[in-house]
């Protein structure tokens, strides 16, 4: 990254640009990652300190298994939408099926993403950022609030 002062900002101090600089970078970089990058990150960081050698397994499980609840979720919307609307795609056991073979596959492509070059990747990008502002109560309750929307919704019809 190649950083262009002008005569203007020589005559104040070098701070101010290399800090406006560094800012926009991170944002680049927030801004490139997906919401999961970043809650792997967070569940990562969190976790480092406390739990050295297991901190990447718990951040791949954490984000594997928010990602089959949000597709658990919008499964069981769209069942009980289709059978209000009186359309029958597959039966219950073939739904359970295709629920459990892309759920596998989404823990997988998890597992390939983040235990090599990406994980390393997104750590060097975010060196200097450590924490990316989720709270601990919202990693907690997310996960859970997720489940009780997919209850209620398989009970509500």
């Amino acid at each position: 990254m190649k950083l262009i002062i002008s005569k203007y900002t020589l005559r104040f101090s070098f701070y101010k640009p290399i800090k406006r600089a560094m800012k926009s970078q991170v944002f680049s970089i927030l801004a490139s990652m997906n919401f999961f990058d970043q809650l792997y990150l967070t569940i990562f960081n969190r976790f480092k300190g406390c739990y050295k050698e297991k901190a990447n397994t718990i951040a791949l499980f954490y984000t594997s298994l928010l990602q089959i609840e949000l597709l658990f979720l919008g499964g069981v919307f769209f069942i009980k939408f289709l059978e209000q609307m009186k359309v029958v795609v597959m039966s219950s056991s073939n739904t359970w099926i295709v629920f459990v073979l892309t759920a596998v596959f989404i823990h997988f492509k998890n597992w390939v993403n983040y235990s090599g070059r990406k994980r390393r990747v997104l750590n060097a990008k975010l060196s200097n950022k450590k924490d990316l502002g989720y709270s601990t109560f919202i990693l907690i309750a997310l996960p859970i609030a997720i489940i009780a929307l997919s209850v209620l919704f398989y009970k509500a019809v």
